[in-house]
């Protein structure tokens, strides 16, 4: 996880993207996520980036446009994805989380 998961931006994100429904789509699966479950519960929010963050090139990538509700399961998994292609050096340039966000 990058430091960029550690400011208060991160966490004004997250409140928003909380704020907007009390139950959500996840954006890569089709569970319905709760956004009053806590942290660590199977249903609850987690922010999900439409572009890689450490990929850079995004100015903002805590504009509201820029992510949206997922799963834990698919927001670890796309992590750990992206993480372990830049490890074998792969070159990605545009490491989406969901095929559906263009």
């Amino acid at each position: 996880m990058s430091d960029i998961h550690h400011t208060k931006h991160h966490r004004d994100a997250v409140k928003e993207l909380k704020a907007r429904a009390p139950r959500q789509k996840c954006i890569t699966c089709p569970k319905i996520l709760l956004a009053s479950a806590p942290k660590g519960h199977p249903l609850a929010i987690t922010l999900g980036h439409l572009v890689d963050v450490d990929s850079g090139g995004v100015a903002n990538p805590y504009h509201p446009s820029m992510y949206g509700p997922q799963c834990s399961a698919c927001n670890y998994a796309g992590g750990a994805r992206r993480t372990n292609a830049k490890r074998r050096g792969e070159r990605i340039d545009d490491l989406r989380t969901s095929p559906d966000w263009v």
